[in-house]
This record gives structure tokens, sequence and C-alpha cells, in this order.
């Protein structure tokens, strides 16, 4: 779509509206659309616009359709992928969690498989455990860290 279209069907939305404050026609195109589209709201049935106004308005009403159903979809593949996320978490806490462990014992666990300092081990253990938490992974008894499966 042109800027001089996008212009033009301001200007009648302007005209037979009586838009206050009217629709700027020095604005951007993304501005001049948004203009648009809000102004569109406001048409009554008994309206009369020209077919060239008619066909913008539809176009932008047909993009803004588009753009929710993109994001509804993206939206729809990002919880998809955070349940891909969460069941992968699941089997590598069900594999590395086998019996109650406490968080003593899974920082020794973590300095005999990964090495490094006990401080490191502490930090990586604590970050761990609260991610397994958020995630509603395990649980905690007495101070032991079971996993929830």
């Amino acid at each position: 779509m042109k800027k001089n279209e996008l212009i033009s069907a301001a200007k009648e939305l302007n005209e037979v509206l009586g838009l206050e404050p009217p629709i700027d026609f020095n604005a951007s195109p993304g501005i001049l659309i948004e203009s648009l589209q809000k102004a569109s709201e406001l048409i009554e049935p008994e309206d009369d616009f020209t077919e060239k106004t008619l066909k913008v308005l539809q176009e932008i009403s047909e993009k803004k359709k588009a753009s929710h159903i993109a994001e509804a979809s993206k939206a729809s593949s990002d919880v998809k992928k955070s349940k891909t996320r969460k069941t992968i978490m699941a089997e590598i806490v069900k594999n590395t969690i086998k019996k109650p462990l406490s968080k003593k014992e899974m920082v020794e666990e973590m300095k005999k498989k990964y090495g490094g300092s006990e401080a490191e081990a502490k930090l990586q253990v604590s970050r761990y455990i609260q991610f397994l938490l958020e995630l509603d992974l395990i649980n905690v008894n007495d101070g032991k860290y079971t996993y929830r499966g």
C-alpha cells in the first residue's frame, strides 16, 4: 500500500467523520495505518466513503487480522516449545535424582561429576534447585529433594 493511498484515505476519514484532532498526513506510514485503524472504529453504516478509501481500510483490517493470527500462532508455538523443554528437563531430573538427596549431597554429586570448587558447586546446585522448583519437577520433604514424577 502506497503512502499517497493512506493520505487520501486519511483526508476522507477526517472530512466524513469530522475527526478532531485530524489524522496527521505527515506521519510515517506505520502511524498513518494505526490512525486509520482507530478512526475506522468510528465509522457508522450511514457514512459514505469512496471505493479507494474502503479498499485501503479493508487492506489495513486484513493485515491487522493476519498480524493477530501470526501472533497467536507464535504464542502457540512457544507453548509447545516450553512443554517440550519441560519434558526434556523432567527426563534429566528423573535420571539425576533417583533417590532423595539433600542439598549437601547434591553439591557432593556435582563436584564428583563436574569438578570445580565447593563454592561453584553450591552456586550451581542452588540455581538447579530453584529452576526445578519453578518447573514443579521436584518435591522437598525433610530437606531432601525428590523427583515429582
